[in-house]
Order: structure tokens, then sequence, then C-alpha cells
């Protein structure tokens, strides 16, 4: 069992909550507060690096548990690929590392599969680069 035990919410929230917890991502540089947000986040953030958190629809279920893929994606300022590179290989570490049998509001998250990470990205919007990492988080419920 995990030794991360959010209050009981959704796969998503408590994928945001454990980032925004852990003191290796503070470490590369991520904002104790207000830095990791869900992709329907209205706000658009003054800080860098940080980090959005983009859910898929849930893949097929096999007996009672079901993979839903994700995304994380880093911004960074421009020309820093190497931290943002190198916190989202961490924060993708990590989730697999820690994210072991978390219960969640309607079931338990029962890990999280590392998918790697994708090709760097420009985001004109928030004038800053992005580098994607791919996960999928398995369990029951929600």
């Amino acid at each position: 069992m995990s030794d991360f035990v959010p209050p009981y919410q959704s796969r998503r929230d408590t994928i945001i909550t454990f980032l925004q917890s852990r003191p290796e991502l503070h470490a590369l540089g991520l904002a104790e507060e207000d830095s990791v947000f869900q992709a329907d986040t209205a706000m658009s953030p003054e800080v860098r690096p940080f980090i959005v958190v983009r859910m898929g629809e849930t893949e097929a279920q096999l007996a009672v548990s079901s993979a839903q893929p994700g995304d994380l994606w880093v911004y960074d300022e421009f020309g820093d690929y190497n931290r943002a590179s190198k916190l989202c290989k961490e924060a993708l570490r990590l989730m697999a590392e820690h994210l072991v049998d978390v219960p969640t509001q309607d079931g338990r998250l029962s890990q999280v599969s590392d998918r790697g990470v994708g090709a760097d990205l420009a985001d004109d919007g928030f004038d800053a680069l992005v580098i994607p990492g791919h996960f999928a988080a398995i369990g029951n419920g929600s």
C-alpha cells in the first residue's frame, strides 16, 4: 500500500495532489503551491515550471480493473528543455513508484504505469515549451 493516502477523491485529483506535494519535484524548480493543474483550468499560471494533468477516456476493463490513459504536460521557459525534461521524467517515476494501492472516492488506484516521454512542443498561448509525459492510471472506480 502506498505511503500517500489523500482524502478520498478521483484518480485525477489524487495524481494532482500527489505531484503538488512531492519535495523531489520542488527541488527541480516546481513551486510548492499552485503549480499543478487539471487540463480544463482557466488559470494562466505566471510561475514556471508548472504541470497540467490531462486524463483520457477509460480503456477496456479487465475483470474489475481498468486503465485510464493520461498525460503530464510540463510547461517551462523556452530554452529550458533540460529542467522540463527532468521534471517530467521524475514525475512519471514518482507516480509509478509511490501511487500503489491508493484509495479513491469510489475505488482504488492500483498503480500508475509510466508510458514514456513524448516529443517537445511549443505552446504560444502560455509562451512556453512543453514536455509531455504519458502514463496510465490503473484501478477500479473513477
